[in-house]
């Protein structure tokens, strides 16, 4: 999914989905929902380095943009991985190599020892705080509710994030997110990536119905 907004300056937003590598699906292991820029169209830079506040910052957000979604729902809200914990430093170092090549990729299920994942990049001209990183992310992923189907509960390439996000048996979140530079039709942009993991992972052949739930009687879930 692409969102494109140009109010004063071009922001540019691209998310990724990783099935769950516990089963395969419909024979696939990794389905990508993202109209990904052309060959040739970006050109990446260095991944600038971030803070611990930032850092910090960002997972706080990302934490809370999430259990404000779960909280729609009757299921319980997620605990952020330490910063020493490998769903931590994992995607901190998956952020940080996606900002280094340049383009959205997963990891491979051995390297999250099996997780779940969804990234995300925004590219910007304006410098984004490390806190609107992690909701806008957040808000990406959950913006596809829209789109599922309670009555025929099963995954579906449009709707893969926000079940992810919202999966009843996930317990615990690792996030990390890193800034690098990319040129999209000659003008430079400030590319800010963002990688979440999830355990248990989401999206499990055979699991929807019990882990993808109707929102709480009076809650709107529109994203």
């Amino acid at each position: 999914m692409v969102a494109t907004h140009t109010v004063t300056k071009p922001l540019i937003k691209y998310n990724m989905l990783h099935l769950s590598s516990q089963k395969l699906l419909l024979g696939l292991s990794m389905t990508c929902l993202a109209s990904i820029a052309p060959l040739g169209m970006l050109n990446n830079g260095i991944a600038l380095g971030q803070t611990v506040e930032q850092q910090t910052a960002f997972r706080t957000s990302a934490l809370n943009e999430h259990n404000a979604k779960r909280a729609i729902y009757p299921i319980q809200p997620l605990t952020l991985a330490g910063n020493a914990d490998p769903l931590s430093t994992g995607s901190q170092t998956w952020a940080e190599h996606l900002a280094l090549i340049g383009k959205l990729e997963h990891s491979s299920s051995t390297e999250r020892n099996g997780a779940g994942e969804n990234i995300f990049v925004a590219y910007d001209t304006d410098a984004v705080s490390a806190a609107k990183i992690g909701k806008d992310a957040s808000d990406s992923w959950y913006s596809e509710v829209g789109n599922y189907d309670y009555a025929n509960p099963k995954f579906n390439a449009s709707t893969g994030h926000f079940t992810q996000v919202v999966w009843k048996d996930t317990t615990t979140l690792g996030c990390g997110y890193a800034v690098g530079t990319a040129t999209i039709d000659g003008n430079t942009y400030n590319a800010y990536y963002a990688v979440c993991r999830y355990t248990p992972a989401g999206n499990v052949e055979g699991n929807f119905p019990a882990n993808v739930l109707p929102p709480n009687p009076g809650m709107l879930s529109g994203g």
